[in-house]
């Protein structure tokens, strides 16, 4: 088959974020049986990393992006970026040749024009309603509620009108393909597994001694702000009071000022971007994910999972990975519980070990990257087939 992928992130193996290592797994993968032509957008500094993809692929087609600074515009020029990148999708798609176009992140499918030439399988990373509706729950102060409810209404208008233009959607997980269907139930959603991003390799096993906290996250992303803030601002300094010796790791590229600030709170460290996340998954006491803007998959939970690193997370972090509460790790959604969920890991070595143990089973028995690439397969080829058996009883 002859694929045109889009996607608003490069696909690399070392990617600052999940969706980008996730990218790099399915395109290798399906490139070694079919010819991809990637359209993608760059940003600076990853112009060698595209260039080392060519060799797989049989296309490759980059627009140069830079994140914009943070105000009032940055949103309004994102989404230009992604329509640029969808309209160029047409005019790709218009010369004739493919029998597939695979889209990456429903915000891709801004320029997407609908009835193209190809039947077209969206990726939905993130479904987008419910995070913005998290963050009206979340707004304080009139303005900002008002603020959130629009943006919240907007988002859902645009992600009905965006979900209609795909013959397939795979979400990442059942949570998000149930929403998608109670909002649309004509649409076709199907769930991806997404595959631990993590060299599981690296990860030496061994016993989780000391207090050592870890948090990883893309710092560009408003939930995983929220969350690290939420944390040290409010479940930290109980959980310092009940173990003085507690640490807080921090790791994410680019940090902004607010995430930044935090290392001069008592017992926290700031690492920006780091090379390999495998050492500080390994020597990690407990994996600390208090969101409360989720959807999608958590890649953070699941490499934490995979790693056999204890988890404690919220009921929203857990949704898309379905692991069960007190089995496979332990979830909190106040303060209070947060901290005591976390001090009773730090305090009880069996219950660590034995989350982590099973924690890494459930990852590795429905994450693995070679489930998550043969699922792919099997999508792109019932999408043709389907396409076919159409034109042909159209014939």
């Amino acid at each position: 088959m002859n694929i045109l992928w889009v996607s608003p992130f490069l696909p690399k193996a070392d990617a600052a974020h999940a969706g980008g290592r996730a990218l790099a797994q399915w395109v290798q993968g399906t490139a070694a049986r079919h010819a991809v032509t990637l359209l993608t957008r760059v940003e600076p500094g990853e112009g060698a990393a595209a260039a080392a993809l060519e060799p797989q692929l049989a296309g490759l087609h980059v627009q140069e992006f830079r994140r914009p600074a943070a105000g009032p515009l940055q949103a309004a020029r994102i989404a230009a970026s992604y329509a640029r990148l969808g309209r160029a999708a047409n005019r790709l798609l218009a010369g004739g040749g493919f029998d597939i176009l695979h889209v990456e992140y429903l915000e891709t499918g801004l320029g997407i024009a609908a009835g193209g030439r190809a039947p077209a399988l969206m990726v939905a990373h993130d479904e987008l309603t419910r995070p913005a509706h998290h963050r009206l729950q979340l707004a304080r102060g009139a303005r900002a509620r008002l603020g959130a409810w629009l943006y919240w209404r907007a988002v859902d208008r645009l992600e009905r009108r965006i979900c209609r233009k795909f013959d397939r959607i795979l979400t990442l997980s059942e949570h998000d393909r149930r929403t998608l269907l109670a909002r649309d139930g004509d649409l076709s959603v199907g769930v991806l597994p997404f595959p631990i991003g993590l060299d599981r390799a690296r990860v030496t096993p061994g016993a989780r001694g000391g207090a050592e906290l870890l948090f990883v996250g893309a710092m560009h992303r408003d939930a995983n702000v929220d969350a690290i803030r939420h944390f040290c601002d409010a479940v930290l300094p109980r959980v310092r009071a009940e173990v003085p010796e507690a640490r807080l790791t921090i790791v994410g590229a680019d940090p902004p000022a607010e995430v930044r600030r935090l290392a001069a709170s008592p017992g926290v460290q700031v690492t920006g971007f780091v090379e390999a996340l495998e050492p500080y998954y390994a020597r990690a006491t407990a994996f600390v994910s208090p969101l409360r803007i989720a959807g999608g998959i958590p890649g953070k939970n699941l490499d934490a999972m995979a790693a056999g690193c204890p988890i404690v997370t919220t009921t929203l972090g857990n949704e898309g990975l379905g692991a069960t509460p007190g089995e496979h790790l332990l979830t909190a959604d106040t303060p209070g519980d947060f901290a005591a969920a976390v001090v009773r890991l730090l305090r009880d070595a069996a219950l660590r070990h034995r989350l982590g143990e099973r924690a890494r089973e459930f990852a590795r028995a429905r994450f693995d990257v070679e489930t998550s690439v043969a699922a792919l397969e099997r999508e792109h080829q019932a999408l043709a087939r389907a396409s076919a058996l159409t034109r042909r009883s159209g014939a």
